[in-house]
């Protein structure tokens, strides 16, 4: 202190001797300077004990979630209801739109898109969006979990070949052409589960003569680990788990301007009951078992004509594949593999090439119905159609248009597709045929049966070499050799029957006369050419009873026949 103290000139006189005025300014602004630094070290914790900090802070924290649990929801409703209003000129309806600020979730209810006409088009029961925060600094949009649950679509091919779906298109704004090296590279997307639930697609073809409408129910679809990254320059890789047992892998490029895209794919251990599942009850047929896998390579552009997708060196192996009738138990198809190799596709030139299928091992049981109809399976006929509306009104004729889909039949449609399979190969497959209107019920069993078809085209002209070798009932022998051309039917065949049990007749037999026939074989060799006449060289039945020295008891040398038709 300065209490008995004096300053004497220019120096400070107090109880610790004599002080120069200097010295003692000097002392004061040291003091002061270590009170600063005392006072700035101890600033953040006597903010954090004010309450006028805290209160600014909850301040902060309600705005933030007034404008997401309320704001954001409003604008994200009008921006949506605009866009549709402006775009399409439609109402769009929206039960319910959620988002928490917090967690980044979005949720929408009860959406619903009508079609041109007033009639539904799109529509879902809710959809959860989850976003992460992550995606700030994995420099990706990433999502935890996006979900789509009671998804409605209505697929319809109006009179002319139109798709109402094509309508979705944004319309477009103008020729833009964008300056050489400007393309963006597309954004990084991961998400870790991708699900739709209980969803429902009809689709009705207006473009025939007779409408066509098949209804899918009860899809289910969930898609984990689902990520796409850039693997080398403008190369993109993507790698989805499906089904939880299948794995789609996909590598190549992709341009948004123009849309073009070049690569390989592999899809593999596909499900072929789950995927039968999407169809619901419009197949005849259920999938009991089997897998897929389906890998080739491709190119899709597109142009002003149209889109152009080509695939090239394709493969499908299809395994353990059981199909039965929808309702029934007894599976009558059982292939242990499929192959066809060299797959190739021209969407532009409407041509499909398969070098080769190979169909090995398995077994096809069929059976002639009480009526004597031979029975017809789902495979053959596997589509439930179901009555249009469209059917009842007045028909409406068919136009041109230019955005006819392929394929739908449509008055502009070219010659049709051409398909070209240049061999076919059957082995070790069972074939068996029971006539159910005789009990007990014969049955003819063709184990192994062996087939060859070579030169297969739906070009005009083609001829096609046909080849058979099987074993009829454990002992009997089976040889085909034939040519035929598929447009006029024109056939050449040899036929060569040895060995084959009697026995087997006896119940046609044993209908009409009193005869038993105990045992005995037969055989013949027959041939026909061009497309009228038909000739057997040789027929002979022998029965060891009768002619204990195996010698034929009944035998023609020859017999021909021909026929205007």
């Amino acid at each position: 202190g300065a209490e008995g103290c004096d300053w004497g000139g220019t120096h400070w006189i107090g109880r610790f001797g004599r002080v120069s005025r200097a010295d003692y300014l000097a002392a004061i602004r040291r003091r002061t300077q270590a009170g600063d630094r005392i006072l700035a070290h101890n600033y953040p914790m006597q903010k954090l004990r004010s309450p006028f900090f805290w209160l600014s802070i909850a301040g902060i924290v309600a705005v933030y979630a007034a404008l997401g649990f309320l704001a954001v929801p409003r604008i994200l409703t009008g921006m949506a209801r605009d866009t549709v209003k402006a775009n399409f000129g439609r109402e769009l309806a929206i039960g319910d739109l959620r988002f928490n600020p917090f967690t980044l979730t979005l949720e929408i209810d009860k959406l619903a898109l009508p079609d041109a006409d007033g009639s539904p088009l799109l529509a879902f029961e809710r959809l959860l969006v989850d976003f992460e925060l992550n995606s700030l600094w994995r420099r990706a949009f990433s999502f935890r979990k996006i979900a789509l649950d009671g998804l409605a679509v209505s697929a319809v091919i109006r009179p002319g070949g139109a798709l109402n779906l094509a309508d979705l298109q944004t319309p477009e704004q103008g020729p833009t052409v964008a300056p050489a090296g400007a393309e963006e590279p597309l954004p990084r997307l991961i998400i870790g589960e991708l699900s739709v639930n209980e969803g429902r697609v009809r689709f009705e073809d207006r473009n025939r003569a007779k409408p066509f409408v098949a209804n899918l129910a009860s899809l289910r679809f969930r898609l984990t680990d689902f990520s796409t990254y850039v693997h080398e320059g403008d190369r993109y890789e993507l790698n989805a788990k499906l089904f939880d047992t299948s794995r789609f892998v996909w590598r190549g490029t992709l341009k948004p301007q123009p849309l073009a895209s070049d690569g390989e794919f592999t899809l593999s251990d596909l499900p072929l009951p789950r995927l039968a599942g999407f169809f619901g009850d419009a197949l005849r047929m259920e999938v009991a078992s089997g897998t897929a896998t389906l890998r080739g390579r491709y190119t899709f552009t597109n142009r002003h004509s149209g889109a152009d997708v080509a695939v090239d060196d394709g493969e499908l192996t299809i395994t353990r594949l059981a199909i039965r009738d929808r309702g029934e138990q007894a599976e009558y198809l059982n292939l242990d593999q499929i192959t066809a190799k060299g797959l190739k596709v021209s969407l532009a030139d409407e041509k499909a090439v398969v070098d080769e299928i190979a169909l090995t091992g398995g077994k096809i049981q069929t059976w002639l119905t009480p009526e004597g109809e031979l029975k017809r399976s789902g495979i053959f006929d596997p589509l439930v159609t179901a009555p249009s509306d469209a059917a009842k009104s007045a028909s409406t004729p068919v136009q041109p248009s230019a955005t006819a889909v392929p394929g739908t039949g449509s008055a502009t449609s070219g010659k049709g597709w051409q398909v070209s399979i240049p061999r076919i190969s059957v082995r070790n497959l069972g074939v068996s045929l029971e006539d159910r209107a005789l009990k007990p019920a014969p049955a003819l069993l063709l184990q192994p049966l062996n087939l060859t078809v070579d030169g297969y085209s739906t070009a005009p002209g083609t001829t096609v070499k046909v080849g058979l070798e099987a074993t009829v009932n454990t002992s009997g022998k089976l040889k085909v050799a034939a040519t035929a051309n598929l447009d006029t039917l024109a056939t050449e065949a040899e036929i060569d029957l040895s060995g084959v049990q009697l026995a087997l007749a006896q119940p046609y037999i044993g209908r009409q006369t009193s005869l038993t026939l105990n045992s005995g074989a037969f055989s013949a060799k027959a041939f026909s050419r061009g497309s009228r006449c038909a000739a057997i060289s040789q027929r002979s039945a022998t029965d060891s009873k009768l002619a204990p020295d195996s010698q034929s008891f009944a035998s023609t040398p020859s017999f021909t026949a021909c026929g205007t038709t």
